[in-house]
């Protein structure tokens, strides 16, 4: 019952042919014979080396050796077993694999040496506990929603055994994602709730490396790769509308809040006023948000639409507001005008008569199509408060410079086009003028175009009475009123030529032209009393009318024509003649008394 070797000395005798030799020692070292009792060692952990040095028995010798032929494993659930040949090994040792998710136990068949000495074999019983082995998992979650994994047996190959606990670090290179990261320790189960942070509007990926423990064994680290999906997150929001014209809002990631590709948006009926008529609803998902308002009267109105968008990853998102501000629609009508020539005009639409314009309309114009009879008018593209600009008439004529006009109102159209007419009037400009007339005989004077300077079709004309020279003159007055034409009727009280000199002021319509000077030469008209003289039958008499009476006007070179005479009795003679320079004729009285003929 020794546990260590033992000698037996024998003292041997000789004998031969019964002749006694002599005697020697005889020492037998006898080893022990291993005597080892069946035991269970302490549980191991499936995959993970393990060796055990039997100590328990009646005898066991120091340096006892081990061998044993694969072990048996309950419900053929141990893999990786292994055989140990002789003389084999001072301990018991190996790596099994436990294949399912509970306590398995590999039983070894024994045999121990010593030396040359074989033992009994006996039963070595090992405890394997399953260590767990979980395939990678992938989770798509959206923004802010919780990640809960609790892994179960799923039949896919995995080992997870009951009370399963697992730990994690924070992962690595994550930028665009904040929320849970480490376990901090182990826990039941893997759960994280990531969010986007502001403005991130594409999905990111985050890789957790996970370490599972089942009864003490650490398996094999697995990963959890979350993709985390934006959700549609837009702040209120407002636009601006023309009243009439369809809008469009298109929310814009970081302008608005956080807009992911692809999101829609539905609505309901916007809040409106009493002044705002249209909007409706939409219930099917759009890719943008629309619809038509209109304002009655001129001041700007609101809608406030609540909108609720979605996107396909995640869904709904939170609603937000939208209010649009509508400006009234502006319909302007066409406005004439009448400028002079080089004139500046300055149009606000909104003092015309008929308009209803909402003070902060603006204007923009394209420059009018270049005709005949102006030059000037340019195109204004930035927006203006009235309408302005400054034409020259180039022709004798009235000319029609066309602006079209595009009203907008805080950078949105304001309805339609409308005209501006600016009729441009030309200056008469015309030259000095002279005109040689009859003393007391009515004058008129047209200035002729081209003949008499730029004289435009209407010209119209008022003067001051003239300047004479000589005070015989007479006639001439003021014309304040406008008239197409120059007149008066001028007398001439002398014998000889007289001037008269007016200042006129020539118009258009209310344009102002020139002054000039009409010179008016009046020539005398022959003013002659009757005459009478007295002759002899058959005398040639001549009668020169200027001297037979004081107050006789007969200029230089008057000449004097006349037809037959009417006779008295029987007084016979005179002829007519024409073109004298005096009168002149023979008569014949027959009888005793005086007879008188009349020219």
């Amino acid at each position: 019952n020794t546990a260590q070797a033992r000698t037996a000395v024998y003292s041997v005798n000789t004998l031969s042919g019964g002749c006694a030799g002599t005697s020697f020692s005889l020492t037998v070292t006898v080893d022990p014979k291993p005597v080892m009792n069946s035991f269970t060692t302490t549980v191991k952990c499936s995959g993970v080396f393990f060796s055990v040095t039997p100590t328990s028995g009646s005898v066991v010798p120091v340096g006892t050796t081990f061998s044993w032929p694969a072990p048996i494993g309950t419900n053929n659930a141990i893999t990786n077993t292994q055989s140990q040949a002789a003389p084999g090994t001072l301990n018991i040792y190996g790596t099994l694999i436990n294949t399912t998710n509970i306590q398995q136990t590999a039983t070894y068949t024994v045999t121990p040496a010593f030396g040359t000495c074989i033992g009994n074999t006996f039963a070595f019983s090992v405890p394997i506990n399953p260590t767990p082995s979980i395939n990678n998992f992938t989770r798509v979650v959206c923004s802010g929603v919780p990640v809960n994994i609790s892994p179960v047996q799923p039949g896919d190959g995995s080992i997870i055994p009951a009370n399963t606990s697992y730990t994690w670090l924070s992962p690595l290179g994550v930028s665009n994602v904040s929320g849970d990261f480490g376990s901090g320790g182990y826990v039941s189960s893997f759960s994280a709730t990531l969010t986007l942070n502001t403005n991130i509007n594409t999905a990111q990926t985050v890789t957790y490396t996970v370490t599972p423990r089942a009864n003490s064994c650490d398996g094999t680290p697995f990963t959890v790769v979350i993709t985390v999906n934006p959700r549609a997150i837009i702040n209120a929001m407002t636009a601006l509308a023309c009243g009439g014209v369809q809008f469009t809002v298109n929310p814009t990631n970081s302008t608005n809040g956080t807009v992911p590709g692809g999101t829609t948006y539905t609505w309901g009926l916007p809040t409106v006023g009493a002044s705002v008529t249209g909007g409706d609803s939409r219930l099917t998902p759009s890719s943008n948000i629309f619809g038509t308002l209109d304002v009655i009267g001129s001041i700007a109105q609101t809608a406030v639409y609540i909108v609720t968008p979605s996107t396909s990853q995640c869904g709904t998102g939170s609603s937000f507001t939208l209010t649009i501000t509508v400006n009234p629609t502006v319909i302007i009508r066409s406005i004439s005008r009448t400028i002079c020539s080089g004139q500046s005009f300055s149009i606000t639409p909104a003092d015309e008569p008929g308009n209803t314009i909402p003070s902060e309309v603006t204007y923009t114009w394209a420059a009018p199509p270049t005709g005949s009879g102006f030059s000037g008018g340019l195109s204004e593209s930035s927006p203006q408060t009235n309408i302005s600009g400054s034409l020259t008439a180039t022709s004798n004529f009235i000319a029609t410079a066309t602006y079209v006009v595009t009203p907008s109102i805080t950078s949105c159209s304001a309805g339609g086009t409308f005209t501006v007419q600016i009729n441009v009037t030309p200056f008469p400009n015309v030259s000095p003028m002279s005109r040689t007339v009859c003393g007391g005989v009515f004058f008129s004077a047209v200035p002729s175009n081209n003949t008499d300077g730029l004289v435009p079709n209407g010209t119209q004309y008022t003067w001051n009475a003239p300047s004479v020279t000589t005070a015989s003159l007479s006639g001439g007055q003021t014309r304040s009123t406008k008239s197409n034409d120059i007149f008066g009727t001028l007398t001439n009280q002398t014998n000889t030529p007289q001037t008269a000199v007016y200042t006129v002021t020539s118009y258009l319509n209310a344009c102002q032209g020139n002054v000039f000077t009409l010179t008016v030469n009046v020539n005398p008209r022959p003013i002659l009393q009757n005459v009478v003289t007295t002759t002899c039958s058959n005398a040639l008499f001549t009668v020169s009318p200027t001297t037979t009476a004081v107050n006789n006007i007969a200029p230089l070179g008057t000449k004097y024509s006349w037809g037959l005479p009417q006779l008295s009795g029987s007084l016979t003679g005179g002829e007519s003649a024409s073109g004298q320079s005096f009168i002149s004729g023979t008569l014949t009285n027959p009888t005793n008394a005086v007879l008188t003929a009349a020219y």
